[in-house]
């Protein structure tokens, strides 16, 4: 096994726990915009939930933006990897 698919393996699955985890802190923001719109029916005070909500948010999509940059950077690993297994291959076979 060439040492780019292992680490093309290791990226994957790192970028898999990575999405995973990402899609888990959506649910979870979205819950607390749910709390927000309850709590403002009731006329409680939100100031600090709004808050929360608007750093949460941006910091979810700088998050967001990294992911998709991850990704991008697996297939070109990947297609890197491939031309340097094929080049080696033509070299040893």
């Amino acid at each position: 096994m060439f040492e780019g698919d292992v680490l093309l393996c290791w990226i994957t699955v790192s970028l898999e726990n990575l999405t995973a985890d990402v899609s888990e802190l959506e649910k979870g923001i979205e819950a607390t915009y749910r709390e927000l719109e309850a709590a403002r029916a009731c006329r409680e005070s939100v100031a600090v939930l709004e808050e929360f909500l608007v750093n949460a948010q941006r910091q979810m999509n700088l998050l967001k933006d990294d992911c998709k940059k991850a990704q991008v950077m697996e297939i070109v690993l990947g297609i890197y990897y491939s031309v340097i297994a094929d080049s080696m291959c033509g070299l040893l076979c």
